[in-house]
């Protein structure tokens, strides 16, 4: 131990004596793990950590799906819930939850608040007990009219009154009891500030088709998930005997975890990988210092051998150097791991798109915990520790009588010498291997800008509101004069060119989708109906988003409940019903449900559910005929932004107690569906825009540092006639070779660690000539300034003071 805290002081008496090469060593050490930390925070706390629940590793949710339908993850309808929870005996619990808004009284604006309707265990199935008051009882229903209150929405909304039990508060205009509110510590994955039961009954008269509700299971002890999918998806066969359109259908239960993250999951492995690469480079600039470093200390080394230091004693003092280094730079990319963190938290996305399931759920916040400082501590240590164990070897393999010889500059061993080239050209390939996936990303994300999204997202505004049926709005035809009235005051509103309403925005990540059948057909093969996409819009939606008609008409005004049913589909459905058989779609008539409507006409297709995904079949139906409670209003403005004010008073002219939310231009919502592709292509160009940085700054330690061990050479050279260009391209040609070779190795890394981005790619694939050959000659013109600026000083070295000493 004595020798050990010798060897530390030492050491630190080393670091301070040279400044210059401990402020970079801990710069680059500082860059690398902190970045790591950061990553590893990001990658922890989202996909690692374990959900806040007891026994979180039972938790699942259980989906439907039917390849017929094209449905992949969907929540079960009501009483397929009931018979999943009746049928099974794998489950210890199971909860229904139905995410939803309601409309909260308030003393300015009326307030659209997150709420769910829930079965009365849902809290208990998470292991949750209300901190005030208590849970539902089994026989509490919507009729009841009670609720529970989220901790935030009791502080916040409600003071944290203590004596908010029994209190009422009125939600979409009805009167609701306080009973209980929920603990501080509850995390949920879709946000909701109130909590209403639903009960046994009412659930069992939804309609099978009405799969709208989420469903969580907490597994018994000891049952796998593989057996408990096995069981739902028997109990889902014995439901398609009895009821034929959910025949084939399949269901399944998954670990919630994995469940809740799927989609981000990739992305953030791929971006782990990549600081883990930013590492190695930093890293492996410094091993070459402390390479360069032990050939600098070679007579040093050489006194100590002769006065009998051992060879152990040696390589323990150069390796508690290099802990040292990984233990400051650990110390302060800690700290660049806290700023990290905080800017991850901004950047990431704040939800997460749950494929196939048409919800987005609250992503866990970002936190450095135990676990990440105790990842960064072994991090230091083992990168100043292994990769201080090559300079180690090398300081102690000097040859004492060679090391002391007057006059005799040591240059480091030939050894050395190969592993400090060894260590440039990885430096060079893993750069370029950032390179390539920086580039797949940039040239997909540019790919994606080009799509036309078959709507135009200029000079355009929306925003939602939801009309309270429970309480107001029972029929359609007033759900229909309201948005009739709302429609005239937007459509009056100075500077509006065109206004409209929908059920359901472009790239708003709502999967509003139903099945129908065409008449006179059979149906297909499966038996199943077709599914499409469908939208309740006004007239006036088409030339608002500037979609184009193709053939036959739009909505009139005439297109009312007492008028036949008429139907708009998109070019898409158009294309796979009809024109693929010559057929015309005009005048033909779809069955959805018992309803019966004939196609008008023909719009372009849209990319509703993001630009990287292909159009879907769908139907537009006239709101008049077929109302929504939750309607997006949109209006064509030279200045949105500014119509924000004025048009809430539209809707508030005609019912001051309806609000509206979601405010946001069609640039904002373009601008949201691309947020994780943006961000994840800003990290992989900001890390190789690093490592290209590290490895070009190792490129010019290497040929710097050979420079100056040769500049005798050089000397004699100048001295006997070489001229500055020969003197140049001798240097030069010594650094390219280095880059060349790292080049031609991080050209076959690149093209094969690309495959793992496939995933993340659009119109692009992963051995893309051009980002190929962009990338390899971006690193090559960067390696070739790296090595110009060393060969320029070779050139005027002079020979006279070069040679003066020899």
């Amino acid at each position: 131990m004595r020798s050990l805290l010798q060897d530390v002081r030492y050491g630190l008496r080393l670091l301070r004596r040279t400044p210059g090469f401990t402020v970079i060593a801990m710069a680059a050490l500082a860059l690398g793990i902190g970045a790591n930390a950061a990553m590893f925070t990001a990658v922890r706390s989202i996909l690692l950590r374990p959900l806040p629940y007891p026994a979180s590793d039972r938790l699942g949710i259980i989906w439907q799906h039917s390849a017929a339908q094209g449905w992949n993850h969907i929540g079960p309808s009501g009483p397929d819930y009931l018979d999943f929870r009746d049928q099974s005996s794998s489950f210890e619990d199971m909860a229904l939850f139905e995410p939803g808004t309601g409309t909260l009284a308030s003393q300015g604006e009326p307030l659209q608040v997150p709420g769910m309707r829930v079965t009365t265990n849902f809290l208990s199935l998470l292991g949750a007990r209300p901190i005030l008051g208590r849970d539902f009882t089994p026989e509490e229903g919507w009729q009841q009219r009670v609720a529970i209150l989220s901790y935030s929405a009791w502080r916040n909304g409600f003071g944290g009154d203590p004596n908010i039990i029994g209190r009422r508060a009125i939600a979409d205009g009805l009167p609701y009891t306080v009973i209980g509110v929920a603990p501080p510590d509850l995390w949920l994955p879709v946000a909701s500030d109130v909590f209403v039961p639903w009960v046994d009954s009412d659930l069992r008269k939804q309609d099978r088709m009405s799969h709208r509700f989420g469903v969580l299971a907490r597994l018994k002890p000891g049952v796998a998930f593989a057996t408990a999918s096995a069981e739902l998806d028997a109990i889902q066969k014995r439901i398609g005997q009895q009821f034929p359109r959910l025949k084939d259908w399949g269901a399944g239960v998954y670990p919630m975890q994995d469940a809740l993250v799927a989609n981000v999951r990739p992305a953030l492995w791929i971006l782990l990988a990549t600081v883990g690469l930013v590492l190695l480079i930093a890293c492996a600039n410094l091993a070459n210092l402390m390479l360069a470093r032990a050939a600098s200390r070679s007579r040093e080394t050489a006194i100590r051998t002769a006065l009998g230091a051992s060879r152990w004693a040696l390589m323990r003092q150069a390796m508690t150097e290099t802990a040292l280094l990984g233990l400051f730079g650990g110390g302060l990319g800690v700290l660049l791991a806290l700023w990290g963190v905080d800017l991850l938290n901004t950047l990431l996305p704040a939800t997460i798109r749950l494929p196939d399931a048409g919800v987005n759920v609250i992503r866990p916040a970002l936190a450095v915990d135990s676990a990440v400082l105790a990842f960064t501590l072994v991090l230091s240590l083992a990168t100043g520790v292994i990769f201080g164990l090559a300079p180690a070897l090398a300081a102690t393999r000097v040859d004492p009588q060679e090391a002391l010889k007057e006059g005799v500059k040591s240059t480091g061993s030939a050894r050395a010498r190969t592993l400090r080239h060894v260590l440039v050209v990885s430096e060079v390939s893993l750069a370029l291997v950032l390179l390539i996936a920086a580039g797949l990303a940039l040239k997909s994300f540019w790919n994606l800008q080009q799509v036309n999204p078959g709507f135009r997202t200029d000079r355009l505004l929306a925003m939602e509101t939801e009309l309270p049926t429970d309480s107001r709005y029972k029929k359609d035809e007033e759900m229909v004069a309201f948005f009739e009235r709302v429609l005239a005051n937007i459509a009056a509103l100075p500077g509006v060119s065109a206004s409209g309403l929908t059920s359901a925005l472009p790239l708003d990540q709502q999967d509003h989708r139903t099945d129908y059948r065409i008449e006179g057909r059979p149906l297909p093969p499966s038996g199943q109906l077709l599914p499409a996409h469908f939208r309740s819009v006004s007239e006036g939606y088409f030339e608002s988003l500037g979609i184009p008609l193709k053939r036959g008409r739009w909505f009139t005004p005439q297109d009312r409940a007492d008028r036949p049913r008429v139907a708009v589909i998109d070019e898409t459905m158009a294309r796979r019903d009809w024109l693929g058989e010559g057929l015309d779609p005009l005048g033909q008539r779809l069955r959805i449900g018992k309803t019966v409507f004939e196609i008008v006409g023909v719009v372009g297709e849209v990319r509703s559910a993001g630009l990287d995904q292909r159009p879907q079949p769908t139907i537009y139906l006239p709101y008049r005929q077929y109302p929504e409670p939750r309607m997006t209003l949109v209006a064509r403005h030279p200045n949105p932004e500014q119509m924000v004010n004025a048009m809430k008073r539209a809707v508030y002219a005609v019912d001051k107690d309806q609000p509206v939310y979601k405010v946001r231009t069609m640039r904002e919502a373009l601008s949201a569906s691309q947020s994780s592709r943006r961000f994840t292509l800003g990290l992989l160009a900001a890390f190789a825009a690093i490592a290209l940085a590290l490895a070009s700054a190792g490129i010019y330690g290497v040929i710097s540092y050979a420079v100056t061990q040769r500049t005798p050479e050089i000397g004699v050279r100048i001295a006997l006639g070489a001229g500055a260009a020969a003197v140049m391209a001798m240097v030069v040609r010594q650094g390219m070779t280095l880059a060349l070779v790292g080049i031609a190795l991080g050209l076959a890394g690149g093209a094969a660690a690309a495959r793992g981005l496939e995933s993340l790619l659009f119109g692009v694939g992963p051995a893309d000539p051009l980002v190929l050959g962009g990338s390899a000659g971006a690193l090559a013109l960067v390696a070739l300034l790296a090595t110009y600026l060393p060969a320029r000083r070779a050139a005027r070295i002079d020979p006279v003071v070069s040679l003066r000493y020899q």
